[in-house]
């Protein structure tokens, strides 16, 4: 799946806590009042995860809460179906 794909399926929301523009103001931070609003949303399947390979090279959005190497979260209208990670889109 595309990134264009995951946006057109998903439909992630517009991060209503503070607004700096980031990737067309959908990124939800890893810290502070944000961290906590996805924190709490983590289990209900609408909560994506940006990931760093690792080695700098590549990252990806993956389904689920995911706390190593995350480089922010983004929620969607839509929720995913299946386990964490099962569904991968590259950046």
């Amino acid at each position: 799946m595309t990134y264009d794909q995951w946006i057109e399926t998903y439909k992630p929301v517009e991060n209503h806590l503070i607004d700096r523009g980031a990737i067309d103001n959908i990124l939800f931070e890893t810290f502070d009042q944000e961290a906590n609003y996805v924190w709490h949303l983590r289990d209900n399947n609408v909560v994506w995860t940006w990931l760093d390979d690792g080695n700098g090279g590549n990252s990806y959005i993956v389904s689920g809460f995911w706390r190593i190497n995350r480089l922010g979260y983004f929620i969607t209208e839509v929720p995913f179906e299946g386990e964490y990670g099962d569904i991968t889109i590259n950046l």
